[in-house]
């Protein structure tokens, strides 16, 4: 009974349906519905709350101890308790060694390294036994910490492992992302309903390209509902733009049903009175399908320099199964190139629709691109967009501990200062070094 509780739950939360989630959750009697309700806290902006849940969590379960406090540092990172979340976090990583994984993720938080784990890092990465997938993860790690250029070495060689791993089918999926734009665009058969929908802003581009910054910004905006990564939109794709070989086929789609669910999704017991910011990257694969849907909607374009994106994708382990064409510099050279390829066709279909904003420029003059960009959006300015830093909200990417922080440009050049050791990335992008170190686009 209470495995179907939990399971109803947590179908609630992801469709937004908070409060029936919490009605499912007000008699929670095991530690999993107790987790689940902190996690429906968290995801209500409840952080503090949400904190103080689980504080009262190691006084019911003591002996969960570990599960309990794993779910605090990111918690408390997003209050503002960066000491404490890191200390929390390191500490947590001292007393659980085997936790490889774990330790990946309390690095790719932004917290500090524990140096007195290599040891058993080199050895995982050395033994013959170990799953190749946990030996990629400790390669990454090391990566992460070691401070001269032997961190590169082991960057490549998690990355191989890992790709290992993974079924892919990499020319197959890049036809798919070139050809999407031929079916587009469609006339729709309900284009007098259109108008009585608020239209909903997307947010699209490559991962690590500054849609999660984007997002923080707009979703700051007292007019704004941002609801994370939202796989709604693929999924309403799959379910009405597909046929049942998994071809393209829009010719019966019922495009107001289609519309109807995945506001109904989206917003889940929000007010519709808001506009959804919708920041999932991949759907710039569905701009068309979106446009088609909404078309007043916005999408904004979050474009990075080539280089800097894919290094910056390149040097992370994403959740399995997600961006399966980053642990190999020429799959995520092609996803690069097919995604600007797939957005410059969106642009000249729809160039009313469409905003691109470069994420240089946006850390570079943060106001005048803000500006600009909730002009765009049809929002109004507000300044508290400026100071989306001071948020409260836990944010569930790989940004999370920089969105915590003023917009800063430490990241820009990246890329094209480690040229040398991304070889097969930057003859893929058609970028190279000459001996003055001087970077040209060939």
């Amino acid at each position: 009974m209470n495995s179907d509780r939990l399971s109803i739950a947590r179908s609630l939360l992801e469709q937004r349906r908070f409060k029936a989630a919490t009605r499912k959750l007000k008699k929670r009697t095991s530690l999993s519905e107790e987790l689940l309700y902190s996690e429906l806290l968290v995801m209500q902006n409840k952080s503090q709350i949400a904190l103080n849940h689980l504080k009262s969590l190691l006084r019911l379960y003591p002996q969960a101890s570990t599960v309990i406090l794993k779910k605090q540092p990111t918690i408390l990172q997003a209050l503002g308790h960066v000491e404490a979340a890191n200390e929390l976090s390191c500490q947590l990583a001292r007393e659980n060694t085997n936790d490889i994984l774990g330790y990946l993720s309390h690095l790719q938080n932004g917290f500090d390294p524990v140096i007195e784990l290599n040891a058993s890092l080199e050895n995982t990465l050395k033994s013959n036994y170990e799953d190749p997938y946990v030996k990629g993860v400790a390669a990454y790690c090391l990566f992460n910490v070691k401070k001269d250029d032997s961190k590169y070495d082991y960057l490549h060689e998690g990355a191989k492992l890992i790709r290992s791993t993974i079924q892919y089918h990499h020319d197959a999926n890049i036809q798919n992302i070139r050809s999407i734009a031929n079916y587009f665009p469609v006339k729709t058969n309900d284009q007098d309903q259109i108008t009585q929908y608020r239209s909903p802003i997307f947010i699209v581009g490559m991962p690590r390209s500054g849609t999660t910054l984007l997002e923080q910004m707009l979703g700051s905006h007292s007019k704004t509902l941002a609801v994370g990564e939202s796989v709604n939109m693929g999924r309403i794709f799959a379910k009405h733009g597909l046929d049942s070989k998994g071809n393209i086929n829009l010719s019966e789609t019922d495009f107001a049903k289609a519309r109807t669910e995945y506001l109904t999704l989206t917003y889940g017991e929000d007010s519709n009175k808001r506009t959804i910011v919708d920041k999932m990257p991949n759907n710039f694969i569905y701009v068309g399908f979106i446009l088609s849907l909404f078309p007043n909607a916005k999408v904004i374009y979050s474009g990075r320099d080539p280089i800097d994106n894919c290094f910056s994708i390149y040097r992370a382990v994403f959740q399995k199964n997600r961006h399966k064409y980053s642990y190999n510099q020429t799959e995520l050279a092609d996803y690069q190139i097919s995604c600007k390829y797939l957005m410059d066709m969106w642009i000249r279909k729809y160039p009313n629709n469409i905003l691109n904003v470069k994420y240089e420029c946006l850390v570079k003059d943060t106001e005048k691109e803000l500006r600009k960009l909730v002009g765009f959006c049809e929002l109004g300015w507000e300044e508290v967009c400026l100071d989306f830093h001071k948020n409260k909200n836990v944010v569930h990417t790989l940004s999370a501990h920089q969105v915590k922080k003023p917009v800063h440009s430490s990241s820009v050049g990246a890329g094209m200062r480690l040229l040398p050791y991304l070889s097969e990335l930057a003859e893929r992008l058609g970028v190279e070094a000459n001996k003055t170190g001087i970077v040209r686009q060939t």
